[in-house]
């Protein structure tokens, strides 16, 4: 019989005692039928546990009775290979619950250890108390689930448990929800944050708006080069010394007078 870094060998006494009393038994081992060595010596005994044995490997038996005469023929020899027996699956170590408007979203890492079986599944368990929990569903090989089976609210404590072929393991440590009571409570974060963004473009805009107002009033008011320069087509001159401001008579000019011509 395999067991868990052991092998149990059992025996029924030879019908033929060679006409002399059965004093034990010998016990031989291998790693094949054909090389097999004494590893113990017994009395009259019809059981023997070897563990001495490395998991996962293939071992080779056989067993002879002895009397006064010595040691009789070793049975047909056989093997065994010794393996750590499936357990139930390890615990969830990683679970995370998490409230999205009115449906609870689950999600977890798979255990560590599977119990020598693979998982097969995983149960969900809920409860609006740690005392209350009870299982709400088995999955497949997932690792979310989404309860939609839920009121707005109330608070609820949920937990994993996974299975394999052997059975289920110790359920994950409770994780606790709360489910809004309104659809409001569930924006309340994200209206904070837009009014915030709302207040921030404001203030740039303020900002932007003062100092162009700042560099208009530096512009150029009275007494710019623009106001002070002659109209287009107009020539502005100062009058010279020895005339009069305001005249616009001009000077006598000399006249040439023809008195006589000859021919």
């Amino acid at each position: 019989i395999e067991g868990d870094s052991k092998v149990t060998l059992t025996w029924a006494a030879p019908l033929d005692d060679g006409a002399a009393v059965i004093t034990g038994y010998v016990v031989s081992r291998g790693l094949t039928s054909g090389n097999l060595e004494e590893i113990a010596t017994l009395g009259l005994v019809l059981e023997y546990v070897d563990s001495s044995v490395v998991n996962g490997v293939a071992y080779f038996y056989s067993v002879a009775a002895t009397n006064e005469a010595g040691g009789g023929t070793l049975t047909v020899a056989v093997e065994a290979t010794p393996f750590k027996a499936a357990v139930v699956p390890g615990r969830i170590t990683i679970l995370n619950a998490e409230a999205k408007g009115d449906k609870v979203v689950l999600a977890w890492a798979a255990p560590i250890e599977d119990g020598g079986s693979p998982i097969t599944g995983y149960v969900i368990l809920r409860g609006e108390t740690l005392d209350t929990m009870v299982e709400i569903d088995q999955v497949g090989l997932v690792l979310s689930y989404t309860d939609d089976d839920v009121k707005r609210g109330r608070t609820y404590h949920y937990a994993v448990v996974a299975v394999n072929a052997i059975g289920q393991g110790e359920p994950s440590t409770a994780q606790k929800v709360d489910v809004a009571e309104t659809e409001t409570d569930d924006g309340v974060s994200m209206l904070w944050i837009g009014l915030a963004i709302v207040i921030v473009v404001v203030v740039i805009l303020a900002l932007l708006l003062v100092n162009r107002g700042k560099g208009a009033g530096t512009g150029p008011d009275e007494g710019t080069p623009e106001d002070d320069a002659p109209e287009e087509g107009t020539i502005d001159e100062e009058p010279q010394e020895g005339e009069e401001e305001g005249t616009d008579e001009e000077e006598p000019r000399p006249e040439i007078v023809i008195e006589h011509i000859e021919v």
